[in-house]
């Protein structure tokens, strides 16, 4: 009876020690999604086993219990991979595919006045949607950029709005310097001129800044669209003396000028009474005058120096700050003539009075359109995209029954071209157009 018992409890011992729950094998390979190439020592986490990646991504995990099991991976420079798998009996086998991890680097630079080459604070700067402002000094400092293309916007009410495509590396700093034209902002003057007793000046002839001068009656004037800054303003008056002082102008400025007697000479009465009087004639042409001025570019304001300028038999050029001077020249009136290689030539009818003279000449290039063309593909199977709509700056169109378009802009000037399909924009690039015709294909990535 004993040994009976003995041999039950042994055949119950047996078929415990001889009974195991149902296991699995879990293998497969660990690659990096973007260049395909293996992932060597992963970390691979499942059921409670781990084991890591071979020099092939390869990894095995044997004795895996049956059941949706939790696996994670784990790898440097990758972004961790969680996921459920399905363990069934036997052999089971999956691939993983693991994302880089974000690289972030930083941009740093200054942001100046092209003009004066000085930093320019509390200006706004964006890297697509990522916002910065520059300090004191100009200088501005963005971080958690991913390499890649950013469109620049750079914005201020007192200058040219910015915009331009950049590249940001893998560098952990990337070093930028932008420069903002200043926009040109006008304002106006409301002036009036006096004697020493205080009685308004009825006629005289005021020249302010590069504006041709002006014959005043009243004694009270007004001049709009003038530059704001600082400008030269000479008044001539019968009976009394040249005036000549610097004034600045803002969005109104108010100036008072009084001018002094001037007993030796009168050029109004000698101006009607010249025809007739040669001895009056005479005295008029010995009392000489000069003209003197700047050239500038009428868009930039910038001084434009070798520029040719012709009065009857003389002539001069202007010098690298833009300025040209005249002297012993009879007053009268004259046909001016400026030449230049970039501006064209242009005539202007001046008067010159005896005395000082001022005359700021504004020169301008011609408006230049060019054409933007090209076709808009689908960059896997290579076919025209028909009906897409193409924006450029602020015009749009939409692509022929072969893909094509076609749209004037300016030359010489930056503009944003950006392709939509429905409401949705799969390309934008900035282009520089630099010559009369620009050929510029787009290829559509389209999923």
């Amino acid at each position: 009876m004993k040994i009976k018992r003995i041999f039950i409890l042994f055949l119950i011992l047996f078929s415990l020690l001889s009974y195991s729950a149902p296991s699995a094998l879990f293998k497969g390979y660990i690659f990096d999604r973007k260049s395909k190439y293996p992932v060597v020592n992963a970390e691979i986490e499942c059921g409670g086993k781990i084991t890591f990646s071979d020099s092939k991504g390869y990894f095995e995990l044997k004795n895996l219990i049956i059941g949706n099991l939790i696996i994670r991976v784990k790898a440097n420079d990758f972004m961790d991979y969680n996921d459920i798998v399905k363990i069934t009996h036997g052999s089971n086998s999956q691939n993983f595919f693991l994302e880089n991890k974000p690289i972030m680097v930083k941009a740093r630079g200054i942001i100046e006045n092209e003009d004066t080459g000085l930093g320019v604070s509390n200006i706004n700067i964006s890297f697509d949607n990522i916002m910065g402002q520059t300090d004191e000094f100009g200088e501005f400092f963005i971080n958690n950029l991913n390499p890649g293309k950013y469109i620049v916007k750079i914005q201020h009410s007192d200058y040219e709005k910015y915009l331009e495509e950049i590249t940001i590396n893998e560098a952990n700093v990337n070093n930028f310097k932008f420069f903002l034209k200043p926009l040109i902002r006008y304002g106006k003057i409301i002036g009036e001129i006096r004697n020493i007793e205080g009685d308004l000046v009825l006629n005289a002839q005021v020249s302010v800044g590069n504006n041709q001068p002006v014959n005043v009656s009243g004694g009270k004037y007004v001049f709009e669209d003038i530059v704001r800054g600082k400008h030269r303003i000479v008044i001539y008056s019968d009976s009394y003396e040249p005036h000549e002082e610097y004034v600045v102008v803002e969005e109104s400025s108010k100036i008072r000028t009084i001018l002094k007697k001037d007993p030796d000479f009168r050029y109004g009465e000698f101006e009607k009474r010249r025809k007739d009087n040669k001895e009056i004639n005479n005295i008029v042409n010995s009392v000489k005058g000069s003209l003197e001025g700047v050239v500038r570019d009428a868009q930039s304001f910038k001084f434009i120096s070798g520029v040719t300028i012709t009065i009857e038999d003389k002539y001069t050029v202007s010098g690298k700050d833009g300025s040209y001077y005249f002297h012993d020249i009879i007053p009268g009136e004259y046909t001016m003539s400026i030449i230049s290689s970039d501006y064209g030539v242009y005539n202007a009818d001046i008067i010159i009075r005896p005395g000082a003279g001022i005359f700021n000449i504004s020169l301008a290039y011609e408006n230049k359109d060019s054409l933007i063309f090209g076709k808009v593909y689908d960059k896997k199977t290579q076919k025209p995209v028909i009906g897409a709509k193409v924006v450029i700056g602020n015009k749009e169109l939409k692509t022929d029954e072969k893909g094509f378009y076609q749209l004037k802009v300016d030359l010489d000037d930056y503009v944003e071209v950006k392709v939509y399909i429905g409401h949705i924009m799969f390309f934008r690039k900035v282009v520089y157009i630099n010559s009369n015709k620009i050929k510029n294909d787009i290829f559509l990535e389209v999923e």
